[in-house]
Parts: C-alpha cells; structure tokens; sequence
C-alpha cells in the first residue's frame, strides 16, 4: 500500500501510518485471501501553522486535513474495500506488472481513518508464500505487521526495512 500527499501543502510530515496485512495461503491449492488495513493519523492542527504546511483550500478540503491518495498493488484482486466501515469504491488499474487500486481519502485535522481493503484469488500451488514488501519512504516511520496463516501455520513478521522480500 502506498500513499501520496495530494494536498499540495507540506502536511505530511504529521501523518502517521500502520499497515496490517493478513492473509491465507494454501499451498496446495493457491487459494488466497488477504486482509488489509492502513490506519493513518494525522497530527496536523487546523490553524497556527503557515498556509504552505496546512492548507488545502485548492483541493476543497477542510485546512489541516490531510488529502491522500491511496493505492494498493497485489496480484490478487480486490473483493471489498471501506474507510471507517464505509464503502469506498476503488479505481483499477495495472503498474509494475501488478494490479493497482487506488482512491482518495481525507484524514481530519487531529483525526485517525482507518482503510480496509480485502483480495482474493489463485496463486501458484505448490509454492510456499512470498511477499515482497516495498516500503515508501516516509517523515515518519511506517509501522508495519504482516500475518501469513500458510496451511493452517501463523507466521507474523514485523518488517523493518524499506525493500524485503519473505518466504513463509
């Protein structure tokens, strides 16, 4: 998952992520279901700081917000998806040889949103899991928690590099 500041202003330097990705993987068969959630915070007042750090009145979105455009790349494909529990419909599209969804969300001044995003389908059998996690580089660390139930055997990994690649 990834996350750009559209926002044209600086705010991105008091949002703070977390991603937690769950998936199911039967080797025998690929069968493949993902469970994603981005939880983003945004520290950012609505007043007291320059224009060019807070403001976003070109995109019609409230001063202090932050106005991000999220995207998800998998080979898999996406099943469902919401903000806070509501429905958020994603684009599609195709980068890097991988499916790509992608939409806008609005993170309130001093206020935390939560994505989810879940995905399904066939990978190859007979293959153990293999994930390979490219980080963005961010003002502030990314906490990041993958969870691989492969064959009924939980694995959890707490990734702390930018670019890693696991086999579970």
């Amino acid at each position: 998952m990834t996350t750009q500041n559209a926002g044209a202003n600086k705010i991105d330097a008091y949002v703070h992520e977390a991603l937690d990705d769950q998936i199911a993987y039967n080797s025998g068969t690929g069968v493949t279901d993902e469970r994603v959630t981005l939880t983003l915070h945004n520290d950012a007042p609505a007043s007291g700081l320059p224009p060019i750090v807070i403001d976003n009145s070109a995109r019609n979105v409230p001063v202090g917000a932050a106005y991000t455009w999220v995207s998800i790349y998998s080979r898999l494909h996406v099943t469902g998806a919401s903000v806070d529990g509501r429905t958020l419909t994603l684009a599609r599209g195709r980068e890097l040889g991988l499916n790509v969804y992608s939409n806008w969300v609005t993170v309130p001044s001093k206020g935390t949103i939560q994505v989810v995003v879940t995905l399904a389908g066939t990978l190859s059998p007979g293959r153990p899991y293999q994930l390979e996690l490219r980080l963005q580089p961010m003002a502030n660390a990314v906490t990041t928690r993958v969870s691989v139930d492969q064959d009924g055997h939980d694995t959890v990994w707490h990734p702390d590099e930018v670019d890693q690649t696991k086999r579970f």
